[in-house]
């Protein structure tokens, strides 16, 4: 990767990436059964000649680094009658730093951000679970979906507290950390006889983002003993509790949608509706974002034109122009998500 700038984000860096991977799958009846596992190899060289600047902090030592991957999955699918699936999957993964944790510097200017890179980051690896289960019944479809992640030394990107050059300072940290959520979806159609199809589609989704801490909270570096002796696990947990708190930065929140249509012949219309709940569950330094719902539309007609398809449609998003603002946003303070806003086009094949 080149770059070249005054200001450079990243430096001219060399990667090479190499990997090797097994798939296998099995198939006894009414149960799927399939194993992975896969090795990767993974070096980054930076150049360090031209005009990028290190960082501060972690960054400002930047080295070669090397990575070594093993990852290993096992999946199930079972199906005890044919109406009723049961899935489940178990996956031990490991990720190499991207090349932006381990050494960005300077402002990133699109995300208004000073952003610090760190060269000494681990290797980041997830315990994964996850489970479900499907039903139909007819042109009924219920589905829904657990997962639990249980990361050593996962990546994220945290708040300092320090503002520079007008920017906020953020940096790659690392930290034990449980990912926990659900996913459940609706899907119903209905045919008339002479008047097309109609569908309804409906979801509800949440995600939770938590340090995982060992002890009790209770230990105060700043205290005589702990100073003259200092347990440094116990000192590490509390600057994470002192900067973090209960919840890691950015957390996406809560959202319930529905989507409702209609289709007859070359004619078509979509109503959708997604509710985002306020977010309240959030890390130190940062605060809290509103609840907000986005209604839209659509519309489209297929005709033929000289032989070939053609399609009229009409797009209308945020049609109650709502101020929204997504929590894992940058930019959310600054710039919502765009307001109501209306598209014509015409799409042909030929």
């Amino acid at each position: 990767m080149n770059t070249e700038a005054s200001d450079n984000y990243l430096p001219e860096i060399e990667g090479k990436r190499e990997a090797l991977y097994l798939l296998q799958n099995l198939h006894l009846q009414a149960l799927q059964l399939q194993f992975g596992a896969r090795y990767d190899h993974i070096q980054y060289k930076p150049n360090l000649e031209g005009s990028y600047v290190p960082g501060r902090g972690q960054g400002a030592n930047v080295q070669e680094r090397e990575f070594h991957l093993q990852n290993y999955s096992v999946s199930m699918n079972y199906n005890p009658v044919p109406m009723w699936s049961l899935h489940a999957s178990y996956t031990d993964a490991q990720r190499a730093p991207a090349i932006n944790e381990l050494y960005a510097s300077n402002p990133h200017l699109a995300l208004l951000i000073e952003e610090q890179g760190n060269t000494h980051l681990n290797v980041e690896q997830n315990r994964a679970l996850e489970w479900g289960t499907r039903v139909t019944l007819g042109d009924l479809q219920l589905a829904a979906t657990w997962f639990d992640n249980e990361y050593t030394d996962f990546t994220y990107l945290g708040n300092t507290g320090v503002n520079r050059g007008g920017v906020y300072v953020q940096e790659w940290r690392q930290a034990d950390t449980d990912n926990q959520g659900y996913e459940i979806t609706l899907d119903y159609s209905y045919t008339f006889t002479d008047w097309g199809v109609i569908t309804l589609s409906a979801f509800t989704d949440s995600v939770k983002n938590t340090p995982r801490y060992q002890f009790d909270g209770s230990y105060d570096p700043f205290e005589l003993d702990n100073f003259l002796n200092p347990d440094k696990a116990q000192e590490a947990e509390y600057w994470r509790r002192t900067m973090e708190g209960d919840s890691i930065p950015k957390t996406p929140a809560n959202r319930t949608g529905l989507k409702l249509g209609w289709q007859y012949d070359g004619l078509r219309f979509t109503v959708n509706y997604t509710h985002h709940d306020k977010q309240q569950n959030v890390g130190k330094h940062e605060r809290p974002s509103s609840s907000y719902a986005l209604l839209g539309f659509d519309a489209s007609v297929v005709q033929s034109w000289l032989g070939d398809s053609g399609e009229l449609f009409v797009n209308i998003d945020n049609i109650t122009d709502e101020d929204a603002r997504a929590h894992q946003s940058y930019l959310r303070f600054i710039a919502p998500l765009p307001g109501r806003s209306i598209a014509l086009g015409l799409r042909a094949r030929f």
